[in-house]
């Protein structure tokens, strides 16, 4: 399995979080290749390999692998953090645990435990970063210290990598108090849900859905008006259907809403392999021409965002028979 992984020994015994350090913070975590490992080996567990819709479905598997490691320490909290649900001061805290420790980690469109999750997360690793990270640093490189602090606040929470040489939960301009990830991820909670008040005003939280506030623009690299978006999209940072995005505004700040995904499977390809029978399915995010007054401009978006595919042309007649137009290019470029 890869998935945009390091080109290292790091990632092959399967576990992205027990190495003292990620070197290469242009390369997925690993927590995209985890989760497909281990869909495989359940599959396979089974008596029968996976099949080539089965496969096609996975890539648009939304599972928040970080939730897995990160939730149960914060519901841990929950009898405290929580002490009185009748109190209106703590209902929106009450609420949102209760929310939380019923999702079922899954970052569909209407998922509230999706929008909380991925708030508190970027609020968690925003808090323990800017201890010690000056706010130019993290305007610049937000979205690469996004992942690789939430994948270390993961490794240092579980143990999964040898003790890092600062403790970074504990800030350094505090000297009579130590701090830990509880302090960090009780006072993100409450920011979390400052914001979302912010956001969405008196509205209960069952509206906080993530299709709110989580969206795809495709930008248009020279002429901006032709900008595609935004869309609601599903599916979030560390999933493998990557829907990643930065923690951070240009200043350094938290980042605000909309969570605008940065980066994502341009082209999602299948092909199972079987002689004269072998057959493919794949869509683009986009469309087949690149042409805006085209025929085939944008046209494949909406069944990429509905995770759908279009059965491949392989073989020389398949691709003839299925040809719409033709182009050609003579000797020379002329």
């Amino acid at each position: 399995v890869d998935a945009n992984g390091i080109m290292t020994e790091q990632n092959l015994d399967g576990d992205p979080l027990n190495d003292a350090r990620y070197l290469q913070h242009f390369c997925d975590l690993g927590t995209r290749a985890w989760r497909m490992t281990g869909l495989i080996h359940d599959q396979l567990t089974k008596g029968a390999p996976p099949t080539l819709d089965q496969v096609a479905a996975w890539q648009g598997d939304d599972l928040s692998v970080f939730a897995l490691d990160l939730l149960p320490p914060l519901l841990a909290q929950q009898a405290t953090l929580c002490p009185n649900a009748a109190d209106d001061a703590n209902a929106d805290i009450c609420d949102a645990l209760e929310t939380l420790a019923a999702w079922d980690k899954r970052q569909t469109l209407d998922s509230v435990g999706a929008t909380l999750f991925n708030t508190w997360l970027t609020h968690v690793v925003h808090r323990i970063l800017k201890q010690r990270i000056a706010p130019l640093v993290l305007g610049v490189v937000g979205g690469f210290l996004y992942n690789l602090g939430a994948r270390d606040v993961v490794a240092w929470l579980t143990g999964r990598a040898p003790a890092p040489a600062l403790d970074w939960f504990d800030d350094p301009k505090t000297a009579d108090v130590k701090e830990g990830f509880g302090h960090h991820a009780s006072a993100a909670l409450t920011e979390t849900l400052a914001q979302l008040r912010e956001r969405f005003g008196v509205e209960p939280q069952s509206t906080w859905t993530w299709r709110k506030v989580h969206e795809l623009r495709i930008d248009h690299i020279v002429f901006g008006d032709l900008t595609e978006g935004p869309y609601e999209m599903d599916s979030g940072p560390n999933s493998i259907n990557a829907s990643e995005y930065s923690g951070t505004e240009a200043n350094g700040a938290v980042r605000k809403f909309p969570l605008t995904a940065t980066s994502g499977a341009i082209f999602r390809f299948c092909v199972e392999l079987a002689g004269d029978e072998t057959r493919g399915v794949n869509v683009l995010a986009g469309g087949q021409g690149g042409h805006v007054a085209g025929a085939h401009w944008m046209t494949q978006l909406d069944k990429w965002l509905a995770h759908g595919n279009y059965p491949t042309a392989l073989l020389r007649a398949d691709v003839e028979a299925a040809a719409q137009e033709t182009m050609a290019f003579p000797a020379g470029g002329r």
